[in-house]
C-alpha cells in the first residue's frame, strides 16, 4: 500500500511538472545576440480575385551570428516560419497570406503576455539550440506590391 501511495505521488508530481512546463513564459533577451540592419513588411495582392493577398516580412541581419538560428516570427498577431535564401544567410523572410492558418510542431510561447505595436515583431530563435525571444522594432511598412496574376509565393 505504501509503495502504491509513493508511486501515485511521484507520478502525480511528474504529470504536474510536465503540464506546467508546457505553459511556461519565455523572457525576451535584451539586447538580442544579433543585430538587425533592416526590417520591413510589404503587403502584396494578386491581380486575380482568387490569387489572394498577404504580407512578406523581411529581417536583414547585419551579419550572421554563429550558433544563432532565427526560426519563427510573431507579426500581426500570427506566427510564421522564417526562411533564408541560398547565398544570403543574413536575410530572413516570413510569408503571410490572408487564408493560411499556421500550425507548428514546436511549442511557441503564449503571446498574450506581450503587447506589440504594428511596427514590432517577436522573433523566436535558437541560441546554441536553446529557445529565446527577441523583439524587433521599427519595422518599416513598404507600399503595396500589386502582381498582375496569381499568388507570387506558389
Amino acid at each position: 500500500m505504501k509503495k502504491n501511495f509513493l508511486f501515485a505521488g511521484v507520478f502525480g508530481l511528474l504529470i504536474m511538472t510536465l503540464s506546467c512546463a508546457g505553459g511556461r513564459e519565455m523572457a525576451i533577451e535584451t539586447p538580442p545576440p544579433f543585430e538587425v540592419a533592416v526590417a520591413y513588411s510589404q503587403p502584396w495582392a494578386a491581380g486575380t480575385q482568387l490569387g489572394g493577398r498577404g504580407t512578406i516580412l523581411t529581417i536583414l541581419l547585419a551579419q550572421p551570428e554563429p550558433g544563432i538560428e532565427l526560426v519563427m516570427v510573431y507579426f500581426n498577431e500570427r506566427w510564421q516560419d522564417l526562411t533564408t535564401t541560398l547565398g544570403q544567410p543574413e536575410r530572413y523572410k516570413a510569408a503571410y497570406t490572408e487564408t493560411e492558418i499556421y500550425t507548428t510542431a514546436i511549442e511557441v510561447p503564449n503571446m498574450e503576455q506581450f503587447s506589440l505595436s504594428p511596427s514590432q515583431a517577436m522573433v523566436y530563435y535558437l541560441k546554441n539550440k536553446r529557445p529565446n525571444l527577441a523583439l524587433v522594432s521599427d519595422i518599416e511598412l513598404r507600399p503595396l506590391l500589386a502582381y498582375p496574376s496569381n499568388n507570387p509565393n506558389d
